[in-house]
């Protein structure tokens, strides 16, 4: 409405159904589409059906949002850029399936989905398959932690775009995706995404990591839930940029905690069969540790370590997160030849 369209193609038939061959349609803003179509009741609202067969369909989020009722995803799909589209579409402007090929100034993705949008983009339902190839997941997150993915997979029972209401079953093979400067490969995952809600498994194994989880992840609320089994065959911290020492850990985690801040958090960790290896010559054991963080009735931060090696407690009105520096500033000041 209210612009200028260039067409181009053979078209015949009424305007409540039309059907073209050899079509190409040009918008002002530099959205394009060439290929044929079949349609049906495009003059009765809420009824309009369409039949694609793309060649190319080239535009943005922001024309999209334009042209198609009720659709408005979060704001980050605007950062996808520049849309170019081959493939197939079917259905109703706002209950349809499309496949295809689709590639966007931040990578490439192929799909072959099914979307109902007749509530709007935060109650959409959705299923399909989603194959991402060098996705620039840090500049789609705005989070520079992360770098490209690689990965394939599998959506049932989609419900929701927003982070608020989404849920779905998902499984994902990750072919490589890149966290603070490496590139891990071979990891899988299987579950149930429920708003922020994740249960279910991952594993993944590379020559620096080797690593399986199983548990839930609970971000529902305003303080996150961790409930989870984890086997920890190998961790090489340096060359997962974790550590500036050359350390290698294993071990079998087993972990309850409510909160990510130490000085806020409570639960328990116990770790058992934990081997670290430093310098690739220096081999420390340890049979277990058990920590356990709460608070007691008179509101005091208590902090337990039960160990083969170590026990101990501290009690009191402290911020983990500064408990180190102030031992060291305590050590300094009293012990200074130490």
């Amino acid at each position: 409405r209210n612009t200028n369209l260039q067409i181009d193609g053979h078209i015949r038939g009424t305007i409540n159904n039309l059907r073209g061959n050899d079509v190409e349609i040009n918008l002002a803003d530099g959205t394009s589409l060439a290929g044929n179509f079949t349609s049906r009741n495009l003059a009765v609202k809420q009824e309009e059906f369409l039949t694609l067969d793309l060649k190319n369909f080239t535009t943005r989020v922001r024309t999209l949002r334009q042209l198609i009722p009720n659709f408005n995803p979060p704001a980050n799909f605007d950062k996808l850029g520049r849309l170019a589209f081959d493939g197939s579409f079917i259905g109703f402007f706002v209950d349809f399936v499309a496949n295809g090929n689709l590639r966007t100034d931040l990578g490439r993705a192929s799909m072959d989905m099914q979307m109902v949008l007749t509530e709007g983009a935060q109650r959409a339902r959705y299923s399909g398959n989603l194959n991402l190839a060098d996705f620039d997941l840090g500049g789609w997150t705005n989070n520079p932690t992360f770098g490209l993915v690689n990965f394939n997979s599998k959506v049932e029972d989609g419900f929701g775009l927003t982070g608020d209401l989404a849920s779905a079953k998902l499984t994902a093979a990750i072919e490589s995706i890149t966290i603070k400067d490496y590139t891990y490969e071979n990891a899988t995952i299987t579950g149930q995404l429920n708003k922020n809600f994740f249960n279910g498994d991952m594993s993944i194994k590379d020559e620096n990591i080797d690593f399986a989880f199983t548990g839930e992840i609970d971000f529902t609320d305003s303080i996150p839930k961790f409930d989870f089994n984890a086997e920890l065959n190998r961790l090489a911290l340096q060359p997962l940029n974790l550590s500036t020492a050359d350390l290698v850990l294993q071990g079998d985690i087993e972990l309850k905690l409510r909160n990510t801040q130490f000085s806020k958090m409570d639960g328990d960790v116990s770790l058992a069969n934990i081997k670290l290896t430093k310098n690739k010559e220096e081999e420390y054991e340890i049979e277990y540790i058990r920590a356990f963080t709460f608070f007691d009735q008179n509101g005091e931060k208590v902090f337990r370590l039960d160990s083969d090696i170590a026990r101990g407690e501290i009690r009191g009105a402290y911020d983990l997160n500064e408990l180190p520096a102030s031992l060291q500033l305590f050590l300094l000041r009293n012990y200074p030849g130490f």
